[in-house]
C-alpha cells in the first residue's frame, strides 16, 4: 500500500495516463478539514461495464502489459492495481462514473461504501452493483472517481508534495512526447508551475549527454558555450575495467551542472537568487520510467547517485543535489526494472544496479571533462595593486603588519640583549 496520499493519489493520475488521457484535474475541495472530499477527472478511454467488473475491480491481476501499447502509443504504468486499492480507501465512500469511448451513448456508475467491508466476515459477501444509463451521443468520454468523507487530512505538505509529483510525471524538462498534463487545483500547484517553467538550463556551465544500448555506453559533456570538453565511447565512460557491459534497458541521461558564485553570474541575465530556488525545487537527478516519473529518485533528501556523498570528497570538483539537476529516461519495455509494490522506487535487482552504476559512472566522467575547460563566464579579475607605502597615522593596530616586523628587526639589531 502507498504510504502517504499524495502517492495514492497519484496512482489514480496514472490510471488515466494509461487510459490514454491528455487531460486529468485533481480537486481537493475541504481536505484540511474532516468530511473533505477529492475529486479525479479524466478525458481518457474510459470503461465499459465488463472492463470495470473483469478488470477495475479485479486485484492482483491486470490485462496491462508493458509490451503492447495502448492506443497512444504508451507503455502502462500500472498492473496489479494495489494503488489504486490504497487511494480508494482514503475515504468512506467512493463514487466514479465513466463513459467508454466504445460506447458514445452510455454511462455507466458505481459506489463503494467501506463500511459494508468492514462489517462483513468475507469480502465476497459484500455485492457491488454497476449502474448503466442514457446519455446524449456525442458527449465526452472519460472516467470521474470522487473520495468522499476522507479518513484523513490532506494538509498543506501533502498538497505541495502532489503538487510536485504531478508537475515532474511527464518530464516538465523537456517536450514530452505523451501529451499528458495533468493538473491540480489549488494555489502550491501553480507557483511551482510557474517555477518549473523558467527552464534555466541554457545558464548551466556544464551540460553531459549521456546513453546506453544494448549495454554500451556513450557521453558527451559540453560547456555553456557549447564547445565540446569531452566525448568517449564505453571504455571511457565505464569505471570498471571488469564490467565489459552493463546489464540494464537502454536509457538517456542529460545532465546539468551549475557553478553557482558571484563572479559567475556576473554577466547573465539571470540572478543566483533565481537559480537556487529552482534548483532547490527541482534539483537531483530524476528517474523515468517509459514516460513516467518514479519516485522517490529526484524527491529532496533523496540522493540515489550518492552526488552529496561524492562531493563531501571534493567540493570544487563534483556536483551537488543543490547545483545540478538531470533526468534518467528508460526505455523498458522488456519490463526490467520491477517497483516495488508500495511504490517506494525498484527494487534493487541487477538490472536498477547497472543503471545507477551508468549513471554514476557518467557523472564521474563530466568531473574529468570539467577540468579541462574551465571556460566559465566570469568577468576578467582585477589586480589588486599592494599598497607599499602607508602613511604612519592613528595607533599602530590600524598600520600594515609587515611593517610593524621590519620595526621590532630594527630594534633588536640595535638592542642584541633584548632578543634573549
Amino acid at each position: 500500500m502507498n504510504p502517504s496520499p499524495d502517492q495514492g493519489l497519484l496512482e489514480l493520475v496514472k490510471n488515466a495516463y494509461d487510459a490514454n488521457a491528455t487531460q486529468c484535474v485533481v480537486e481537493l475541495l475541504d481536505t484540511n478539514a474532516s468530511e473533505g472530499l477529492v475529486r479525479i477527472s479524466d478525458d481518457g478511454d474510459g470503461m465499459s461495464a465488463d472492463e470495470i467488473a473483469n478488470g477495475w475491480l479485479v486485484l492482483g491481476k491486470s490485462s496491462k502489459s508493458t509490451t503492447k501499447l495502448t492506443r497512444l502509443g504508451r507503455v502502462p504504468a500500472g498492473n496489479k492495481g494495489l494503488g489504486r486499492l490504497a487511494a480508494l480507501r482514503m475515504g468512506n465512500l467512493v463514487d466514479m462514473t465513466t463513459r467508454s469511448r466504445n460506447e458514445s451513448n452510455l454511462e455507466h456508475e458505481l459506489k463503494v461504501d467501506w463500511s459494508r467491508f468492514s462489517q462483513a466476515e468475507l469480502v465476497d459477501d459484500v455485492g457491488l452493483q454497476i449502474t448503466t444509463k442514457a446519455i446524449p451521443k456525442n458527449t465526452q468520454n472519460g472516467t470521474q472517481i470522487t473520495i468522499k468523507e476522507l479518513r484523513q487530512r490532506i494538509n498543506r505538505w501533502d498538497v505541495k508534495r502532489l503538487a510536485r509529483a504531478m508537475l515532474l510525471l511527464s518530464d516538465p524538462f523537456g517536450d514530452s512526447s505523451s501529451g499528458f498534463k495533468p493538473k491540480l487545483v489549488s494555489p502550491e500547484y501553480a507557483d511551482l508551475e510557474q517555477l518549473v517553467e523558467k527552464r534555466y538550463f541554457t545558464e548551466s556551465d556544464y551540460h553531459l549527454t549521456a546513453s546506453v544500448k544494448a549495454g554500451q555506453a556513450t557521453a558527451i559533456v559540453a560547456d555553456w558555450q557549447g564547445k565540446v570538453l569531452f566525448k568517449g565511447s564505453h571504455k571511457d565512460v565505464c569505471v570498471d575495467d571488469s564490467k565489459s557491459s552493463y546489464l540494464c534497458p537502454d536509457a538517456n541521461f542529460e545532465f546539468w551542472v551549475f557553478i553557482l558564485s558571484k563572479t559567475s553570474f556576473e554577466s547573465r541575465s539571470v540572478s543566483i537568487a533565481q537559480v537556487k530556488e529552482w534548483l532547490g525545487e527541482f534539483g537531483g537527478v530524476h528517474l523515468f520510467h517509459n514516460g513516467l516519473r518514479v519516485s522517490p529518485y529526484g524527491n529532496p533528501g533523496h540522493d540515489w547517485l550518492d552526488l552529496n556523498l561524492l562531493r563531501n570528497r571534493n567540493p570544487e570538483e563534483r556536483p551537488s543535489t543543490n547545483t545540478s539537476v538531470g533526468k534518467v529516461e528508460v526505455n523498458d519495455r522488456k519490463a526490467l526494472l520491477i517497483q516495488k509494490t508500495d511504490r517506494s522506487g525498484f527494487i534493487e535487482t541487477e538490472a536498477f544496479v547497472d543503471l545507477r552504476r551508468f549513471a554514476m559512472d557518467s557523472a564521474i566522467r563530466r568531473r574529468r571533462a570539467g577540468r579541462c575547460g574551465r571556460n566559465r563566464r566570469r568577468r576578467p579579475r582585477q589586480r589588486l595593486r599592494r599598497r607599499r607605502h602607508v602613511r604612519n597615522i592613528g595607533p599602530a593596530r590600524r598600520r600594515p603588519i609587515w611593517t610593524i616586523r621590519c620595526q621590532a628587526r630594527r630594534q633588536l639589531r640595535r638592542h642584541p640583549l633584548l632578543a634573549h
